[in-house]
């Protein structure tokens, strides 16, 4: 019986830190918040179908979000991205490249309709692709 419980709260502890994200203050109190994930190319900022992010993307307002870079990149070049917030004070992310896979920059969003925009800051063949990827706090 013991046993029983144990895996039963085992498995609600496991779905409260993997589940969907619904409810951003939910999400906050339990110190999970929501992620978004890009692939890096040369085609620029990319979803996990390789379809090119055009637009604006929405964020909760007035939570932590996560931004997830992973490398996709065929040149082999190196990437750092800033954030820029809507103070104009930039956030930046680790450098990622093909041995650094992964980065990921996390900042706390404001009132809706704030915008945020995150770029490459390095020299790269992706450069002009990598720019003006658009966050909006709704």
């Amino acid at each position: 019986m013991k046993k029983t419980r144990i895996i039963a709260v085992l498995f609600v502890l496991l779905y409260l830190v993997f589940m969907p994200i619904r409810s951003s203050s939910f999400a906050n109190e339990l110190g999970v918040f929501p992620t978004i994930v890009l692939q890096v190319h040369e085609k620029g900022f990319t979803d996990d179908q390789g379809n090119v992010l055009k637009g604006v993307i929405r964020i909760p307002k007035e939570s932590r979000v996560k931004i997830v870079f992973e490398y996709a990149d065929i040149h082999d070049d190196e990437h750092e991205f800033a954030l820029m917030l809507p103070s104009e004070e930039e956030v930046y992310s680790d450098l990622l490249s093909k041995k650094n896979k992964r980065v990921e920059i996390s900042f706390m969003t404001g009132q809706e309709g704030e915008r945020y925009e995150a770029y490459c800051i390095i020299d790269c063949e992706a450069m002009d692709n990598l720019v003006d990827l658009i966050l909006m706090a709704a």
